[in-house]
């Protein structure tokens, strides 16, 4: 079976994540997926290659331009080279949604797209994310090129990022880019979540 896996996924590593005693080990970090990769390497079973690139309609189809132009700048905006921000950028308040006030200042969007104190962006947080969206795809493109089955190792996961709305160490919905792309091509794309945490962001786009 084909696998796809980016080592672009390295990029993005917080050394923390805010918990309720404070800041302490980011959970989500690159070892995860480096474990699984090794293990299927170890077998000799899976044939593995890196991502083709994918155009940036393919994310627009279901994340908003507005969000998306969050995530690509965002850090670039707030780090300087006197305060690059060890801890990545972790917002302070959120947002009461329902109000739609979006703030125009782009550092202060942080606390209006993030759900959770969880899931900070560092510098290479979005080239990680941007990776793991193209991982997605590709595995997608196999599919469409006969293969009966692909699987794309990707990282950071995104099922709990929603059109507008990233957390859960979750920023662009891999599953869901994939998704939308194979519905150009089959009239019902079945979607299987087996975390044991609700797909929420999956669940708000469809």
């Amino acid at each position: 079976m084909q696998v796809i896996f980016s080592p672009k996924h390295r990029q993005h590593a917080p050394p923390a994540e805010f918990v309720s005693s404070g800041l302490g080990p980011y959970s989500e970090s690159p070892t995860r997926a480096d474990s699984i990769l090794a293990a299927l390497e170890s077998s000799g079973r899976f044939d593995i290659s890196e991502p083709m690139a994918h155009a940036d309609a393919a994310l627009e189809a279901v994340h908003d331009a507005a969000y998306l132009d969050f995530l690509q700048q965002v850090y670039a905006v707030w780090s300087t080279p006197t305060a690059p921000g060890e801890n990545g950028i972790i917002p302070l308040t959120f947002a009461v949604r329902g109000l739609d006030t979006c703030p125009a200042d782009l550092v202060g969007r942080a606390g209006y797209y993030c759900f959770d104190a969880q899931t900070p962006i560092v510098r290479g947080t979005f080239a990680a994310a941007r990776a793991a969206v193209d991982a997605a795809l590709t595995g997608a493109d196999r599919l469409l090129a006969g293969d009966a089955a692909a699987y794309a190792l990707c990282r950071p996961p995104g099922h709990h990022a929603a059109a507008a709305m990233y957390g859960g160490y979750c920023y662009l919905n891999n599953a869901a880019i994939a998704a939308e792309a194979l519905r150009d091509k089959f009239d019902r794309v079945a979607v299987l979540d087996p975390d044991m945490h609700h797909g929420q962001g999956i669940q708000e786009m469809f």
